[in-house]
């Protein structure tokens, strides 16, 4: 590297080791990406650099190039390492002027996730712990001092954007623990909860709200989908109860909920709140996976029904296909591959549509293939 010239700098990736051969990967610990080669004609004599800042402000005329080569930090390798990192980092910075983010979260191990260094990118010697930190002490450096509240969100901000859901809600947790005042804190711990995977903590999060806030309808959605994580999709769609379903938002969240033969087959299926009275539902055995959804309407499986639905098939782009008929009639001849919804009385159109877009998109692969055969 050295060697193609003094108009490179070169960037490297820096692996935190929160272990001696393992290294941190979620979130903000994720792929960071610093310049650590460069040539001393770039640094111009000024060696005044800021807490964080880069040797080199101006890079113009340089190029930067990725090495593709890991550094391996191994002062965060064990966890008083990581405290003392954090306390020195407090006191010299206690405005956080150099950083948003804060430095709460350096020895926060919750959310973590760990990688082991690949076998063909190990280094040599390996680690050994010898019990001297080798740091300043903090308290001489200055206060120790907690990040503040908007220290805290910008930490959870940019942890977000990495994919970091799990160490958001804890955050966010703690932080609706110490601001109860604020009742969009809980939902936002509880939807990155539920997007981490933590349902339970989910689930926690959004019956406290509810039980304050009954009409919270975030709180509500919520709450129905962590159940159906859970595994209590009943439980999960009862909960839906008094949701504007006229809202294509709300029939997207319901759709979600469907995913059993019973609940989608039962007297309380979801769809029989448009559709009343008799009727049978029967399931499709070769429904195919699509972004687009189409739902054709009959009545009386009249003789254009099995042309219409024959027209979308040879369509260039593939559709999941549900037929909902109404007024009875015999199964167009070759049709058992298609799901359907048989009411037996007439209704009207709208009632169609409302169950259409419930299942719309990859839903209805789901909901769907529930049904017992045309």
């Amino acid at each position: 590297m050295v060697a193609r010239g003094e108009g490179n700098l070169w960037m490297f990736t820096v692996r935190e080791m929160f272990e001696p051969t393992r290294y941190r990967t979620d979130g903000v610990w994720g792929g960071k990406s610093h310049m650590r080669l460069f040539p001393m004609s770039a640094v111009k004599g000024d060696l005044t650099v800021a807490l964080h800042g880069r040797w080199i402000g101006d890079t113009t005329g340089y190029v930067m190039r990725e090495s593709r080569i890991n550094l391996y930090h191994l002062r965060m390798a064990t966890k008083a390492r990581r405290s003392l990192r954090r306390d020195l980092y407090a006191a010299a910075d206690p405005r956080r002027t150099f950083q948003k983010i804060g430095y709460d979260y350096l020895d926060d191990e919750r959310g973590m996730l760990l990688e082991q260094i690949p076998a063909s990118r190990t280094f040599n010697p390996p680690f050994v712990e010898d019990g001297g930190l080798w740091s300043p002490e903090p308290e001489k450096v200055g206060a120790i001092v907690s990040d503040q509240f908007e220290h805290r969100l910008h930490f959870v901000a940019q942890s977000i954007a990495r994919q970091g859901h799990e160490a958001a809600f804890h955050v966010l947790r703690d932080l609706a623990a110490a601001s109860p005042q604020d009742q969009d804190l809980p939902l936002l711990a509880a939807t990155y909860a539920l997007t981490a995977g933590r349902a339970a903590q989910a689930h926690a999060l959004s019956t406290t709200v509810l039980a304050d806030r009954p009409e919270c309808l975030a709180a509500r959605v919520l709450a129905a989908r962590s159940l159906h994580m859970l595994g209590r999709g009943e439980d999960g769609l009862s909960t839906t109860a008094g949701l504007p379903y006229n809202s294509l938002y709300c029939q997207h969240i319901l759709a979600g909920l469907v995913t059993g033969s019973d609940d989608f087959t039962s007297d309380s299926a979801i769809w029989r709140r448009w559709i009343k009275g008799g009727g049978r539902c029967e399931e499709g055995h070769g429904v195919k996976s699509s972004d687009l959804a189409v739902v054709v309407i009959g009545f009386r499986a009249q003789d254009t029904l099995a042309a219409a639905v024959a027209s979308v098939i040879e369509q260039s782009e593939p559709a999941e296909i549900v037929v909902v008929n109404t007024g009875g009639g015999e199964r167009p001849q070759d049709a058992g591959f298609l799901p359907s919804l048989h009411p037996t009385d007439r209704h009207r159109r709208t009632a169609f549509r409302r169950c259409g877009p419930q299942y719309r998109h990859r839903c209805i692969a789901r909901a769907f293939r529930l049904l017992p055969r045309w």
